[in-house]
């Protein structure tokens, strides 16, 4: 079975993805088509999805009435969530693939909302029918005369403009190419394949060949090619697969690979193939809740009317970006007024591929920056940081920097110019590249906490969040038995060592370590792991692992927020406690015997 946090994570992201379209496009009364085509229509999503074999004629006729419920004008809000409902439930039934209620519940309430406002909202026009022929990009906005060439490709649903300031500030440093993707910015998208096939990646294989075109055109001497999140994949591809083409490769905020968990042990990733099989059976991966988005856009008075009261789902997409409320809100609706709704495919491509057993022959300069965002922000949990610290830790000898931006959100374009502009330029001279310090705290139901002790001269410090009891069943309930548990709450739990320690008798180098357990009721596991940057556990990866040791549970009075505390056994050794609940698990940590004799300690 799958890890039931990141899958409902993944079902959430794929519904947003539909709601980006949603909340972007709907049809008004006047454009509602006529039954026989919509019956047309579905019979056509099928074909593509490869479903039309799968489908009985009463479920060909249950989703066209759907289809026509959901884009009534005339229903109400609770009418239109159920119709949802029921269309998403048929869909992931036809595909085979399970999901729970409230995972249903919660990727279409925020659907319905979007699709509520939008069809009481102002005029829309139709999407044009037009597409942009593979190996042609969508728009070229060229800025700078620097000795130093760059290929700037905009995220997916922004055009070039989200590096315009970036642009602005740099003109003396390089001569930039701003890339928008076919499909935004208000440019049609590639054809549609036939059939689904997301093995393959006919898209991204064009945007590729519009660059390769790109610096042939303009004689361009080994430019350098930057990405933000979905297209830092092609900027990373680019510099693997074209290394004499590229001087170097810049990646903001993107990912390795799509992180799944493996389907014979939880607490495990997925291998490739695990991965495309499980992605491939979610309708809202491969793009069928997205398709469902009807083709029209929004005039400008409907998005500043939709503007003034956004969702909640809205807010938070908009602050994921950035802080400035503002300028998400900027962000927000050139993505409402300009982007095509066919143009999901880019990220439904990028979900089918790994690009990680690739870079083990890397042999061009990449900088990866990742945004780690402050407390406050709702787009936590990124496996970002994870997933580039083990690449490091794999190929230690690649030519890759990866640098983390910290109280930093998605866009670090907008949320950190000028230590961009300083990493940036110090990355391409060769030199030592800075990241950014400092979270910027908040309030939260599990408060961040501390433990730190002083063993001989060497300092321990554990940083952990600090979940509550709150009347719930613990151990073996909120957390299950025989499963590695992040053993705290939010970001993993961290110990950190100033000098080589012995832990329960065995050696663990100087550093900083994630820490894990796996509880059961006579016998825990603590894991030290050496991807310390990680959301929780729910990217663990054992391969990684520093040391495991073994510990005997104990009975302890009741403590209502998980603690870490230590119990000073001599000069030289310590007991490290974390107790909660009635539960309380001590593990030794002292200098090890030998060098503490040669230290006269």
């Amino acid at each position: 079975m799958l890890k039931p946090q990141p899958l409902f994570r993944l079902l959430i992201a794929a519904s947003l993805l539909a709601s980006m379209a949603l909340l972007t496009y709907a049809q008004s009364s006047s454009n509602q088509p006529s039954r026989a085509e919509t019956k047309a229509w579905v019979g056509d999503y099928l074909r593509y999805f490869k479903l039309d074999a799968q489908a009985s004629a009463e479920e060909i006729e249950k989703i066209t009435d759907l289809k026509l419920k959901i884009l009534d004008p005339s229903i109400s809000l609770p009418d239109r969530q159920a119709a949802y409902k029921e269309l998403y439930g048929t869909l992931f039934r036809l595909t085979g693939f399970n999901v729970t209620d409230q995972a249903l519940t919660g990727m279409t309430q925020n659907t319905a909302q979007a699709t509520q406002k939008l069809l009481t909202g102002g005029p829309l026009k139709p999407v044009s029918r037009t597409t942009t022929p593979l190996g042609q990009l969508g728009h070229i906005e060229r800025l700078g005369r620097g000795p130093v060439p760059m290929i700037l490709i905009a995220d997916a649903r922004t055009d070039w403009t989200i590096y315009q300031s970036f642009m602005e500030r740099n003109a003396s440093k390089y001569t930039m190419y701003a890339v928008t993707l076919p499909g935004y910015g208000g440019t049609p998208p590639p054809p549609r394949p036939a059939v689904v096939d997301l093995t393959t990646t006919p898209w991204w294989d064009g945007i590729e060949q519009g660059v390769m075109q790109l610096i042939e055109k303009n004689r361009l001497n080994k430019p350098v090619i930057v990405g933000t999140q979905t297209s830092a994949y092609l900027a990373a591809r680019f510099a693997l697969r074209h290394p004499e083409k590229v001087r170097a490769a810049v990646l903001l905020n993107g990912l390795v690979y799509s992180p799944v968990r493996s389907f014979t042990n939880p607490d495990a990733p997925a291998t490739l193939e695990e991965r495309r099989n499980f992605i491939a059976k979610q309708p809202g991966a491969i793009g069928m809740l997205a398709e469902l988005s009807p083709q029209f856009l929004p005039a400008k008075e409907t998005v500043d009317e939709m503007m003034k009261a956004p969702t909640q789902a809205q807010t938070n997409t908009m602050l994921g970006t950035t802080r400035n409320l503002e300028r998400g809100k900027a962000l927000f609706a050139s993505t409402a007024l300009n982007s095509d709704p066919r143009a999901y495919r880019y990220g439904a491509e990028v979900l089918f591929n790994d690009l990680s057993a690739g870079f083990k022959n890397l042999s061009v300069p990449v900088l990866s920056i990742t945004p780690v965002p402050d407390d406050s922000s709702p787009s936590q949990g990124s496996p970002a940081s994870a997933q580039w610290t083990e690449l490091k830790l794999r190929y230690p000898a690649i030519p890759l920097t990866s640098v983390f931006f910290e109280n930093t959100r998605n866009y670090i374009t907008e949320e950190a110019p000028s230590e961009l502009d300083r990493a940036v330029e110090a990355f391409l001279a060769g030199k030592p590249v800075e990241g950014r310090r400092g979270h910027s705290i908040a309030s939260r139901p599990s408060p961040r906490g501390s433990a730190m002790q002083a063993i001989g001269a060497t300092e321990v410090a554990i940083a952990y969040s600090r979940p509550r009891v709150n009347a719930r069943k613990i151990w073996g309930g909120l957390v299950p038995y025989n499963r590695v548990w992040r053993a705290g709450a939010n970001e993993a739990t961290t110990i950190t060592l100033s000098s080589d320690m012995l832990i329960e008798g065995q050696k663990l180098a100087a550093g900083t370590y994630s820490l894990s357990a796996i509880p059961t009721e006579t016998e825990w596991t603590l894991i030290f792991n050496k991807v310390a940057t990680q959301w929780g556990s729910f990217y663990y990866n054992s391969e990684f692992d520093a040391l495991r040791i073994k510990v005997k549970p104990q009975a302890a009075e009741h403590q209502e927020w998980l603690s870490y505390n230590f119990e000073v056994l001599s000069p030289t050794a310590a007991q490290a406690i974390l107790q909660w609940e009635k539960v309380k698990v001590a593990f030794k940590i002292e200098l090890d015997s030998v060098k503490a004799s040669a230290s006269g300690q």
